[in-house]
């Protein structure tokens, strides 16, 4: 690289960091050639990647004006396969992917794809990039048709990864949940692919904030939270302050830009697009019988020592308590309260050991399964009882100090674990009084044995109640 080039591409790139378009598109007057191609960073960028980043689709349609090098310009990727299409979706640049798409429209006949199989519609979606997704989709030959001339579903090229990772997982990973209800607009089946990491209602189960918003606010914020609207459309990438939306451009504290208000706001919207996608997974969602037939029909496969266990959704959420998806799944799937995983541990277990007290209680209005939950032993020998005295995955609670800690501890088991001692209790005694009833004759010791651990565990349940 001669000395003028590495000067040309210093003044550029000092351009491009200090946003300094005007000045970048001066330096360009004179030098649109085979020297923009050239790296400029450890990542294999060029200048014509990085103009994209301007938000406009200047200074791009001024380097692509020279006609001779377009197919350089566009075709050219970076140390990962990605074109100037890859990075204008990426970038939220809608005006730059319409300039590509309209003086090359080759771009998307024959779309290139980056080295780990992403193609710019994929990269747009994973960003959370919205308008660029709907954009894109709808240009010929994005999607398949039927005979009668209906989308069903996108481009195979489109719908995964090398990896086997879909394009709905990215957009969930990426917690853009706006994109991610367009997606299942275009192709309702990516709510059944699976990876090796799972549905993406599983990826969403292990998102805890997702549909929590303002369960941690105080009451002028919560106020503010519920009484701000949405707005209209799944846009994630947009503030939705179009004059279409005149519900949010009446709301002039919000126009106005406060940031408190509008973080809020964007909060609210989040969790609006979060639940409407888990209502629309959780009734694609096929763990439960995928369990039935492994457990009821076929032999569980035994989990290695070092391997990671197999998760469902439901698991999922009761682990980072996300207790309204687990009340949506069990809405839709009543069954799924009895699943167990493949440490024998149901629903209830996993409440004890992560301590989700909310998910508890959900369980606990069940009268007739909580009965026969609450007696379930795991493949260690563990009771629901055992489970809460194991502190393996405790997080020591919202409170510092260990006495705090332990208050924190002795709070869970008395008032969460009161229903399973009588549950204990009443079995018990059930055992007893019908051994008696129907005249079966036990030796002493074992008698006295058996009426002793009824008393024991009487007089710890009289214990918890007690003052």
């Amino acid at each position: 690289m001669d000395d003028s080039t590495k000067k040309l591409l210093k003044t550029l790139y000092e351009a491009i960091l200090n946003k300094d378009w005007e000045a970048m598109k001066k330096d360009l007057s004179n030098n649109i050639d085979t020297r923009l191609l050239c790296p400029v960073s450890v990542d294999g960028i060029n200048i014509v990647h990085l103009a994209v980043h301007s938000g406009s689709k200047e200074p791009l349609n001024q380097i692509l004006s020279n006609t001779d090098l377009i197919e350089s310009f566009t075709g050219a990727g970076n140390a990962q396969g990605n074109t100037v299409l890859h990075e204008a979706a990426v970038s939220g640049n809608l005006e730059a992917v319409m300039l590509l798409v309209e003086l090359k429209e080759e771009l998307l006949l024959h779309e290139k794809s980056n080295d780990i199989g992403e193609t710019p519609l994929f990269r747009a979606a994973a960003f959370g990039n919205t308008k660029i997704v709907k954009f894109l989709a709808k240009q010929k030959g994005r999607r398949i048709n039927c005979d009668d001339g209906i989308i069903v579903q996108l481009r195979d090229i489109h719908r995964k990864r090398n990896d086997g990772a879909s394009i709905l997982h990215a957009a969930v990973q990426g917690n853009n949940f706006g994109t991610a209800l367009e997606l299942l607009k275009m192709d309702e089946e990516l709510a059944e692919f699976k990876d090796k990491n799972g549905t993406s209602l599983l990826l969403l189960a292990k998102i805890p904030s997702a549909l929590k918003a303002g369960h941690q606010m105080g009451i002028g914020k919560r106020l503010l939270h519920f009484c701000l609207p949405v707005g209209c459309g799944n846009n994630d990438d947009t503030d939705n302050l179009e004059k279409e939306d005149e519900d949010i451009k009446s709301s002039s504290v919000l126009h106005k830009g406060f940031s408190a208000v509008r973080k809020i706001w964007e909060e609210n919207r989040e969790h609006k697009f979060a639940c409407e996608l888990a209502q629309k997974l959780v009734k694609k969602d096929k763990s439960w019988e995928d369990s039935i037939m492994q457990f009821v029909f076929f032999r569980p496969r035994e989990v290695k020592k070092d391997e990671e266990e197999p998760e469902t959704p439901l698991f999922a959420a009761i682990r980072t308590g996300n207790a309204e998806l687990v009340k949506l799944i069990l809405k839709e799937h009543p069954q799924a309260i009895e699943l167990i995983n493949h440490r024998n541990q149901n629903i209830l277990h996993m409440a004890a050991i992560y301590r989700q007290k909310e998910i508890f209680d959900i369980v606990k209005t069940k009268e007739i399964p909580m009965r026969r939950l609450a007696r379930r032993i795991d493949e260690k020998g563990y009771t629901i009882l055992h489970s809460v005295a194991d502190t393996k995955y405790y997080k020591g609670g919202t409170r510092s100090g260990p006495a705090y800690q332990l208050q924190e501890e002795l709070d869970w088991f008395n008032v969460r674990f009161t229903a399973l001692l009588l549950n204990f209790c009443s079995e018990y005694i059930r055992i007893i009084y019908t051994g008696f009833k129907c005249g079966i004759t036990h030796q002493e010791k074992k008698k006295k044995n058996m009426q002793d651990h009824v008393s024991t565990v009487m007089k710890i349940f009289l214990r918890l109640e007690g003052p």
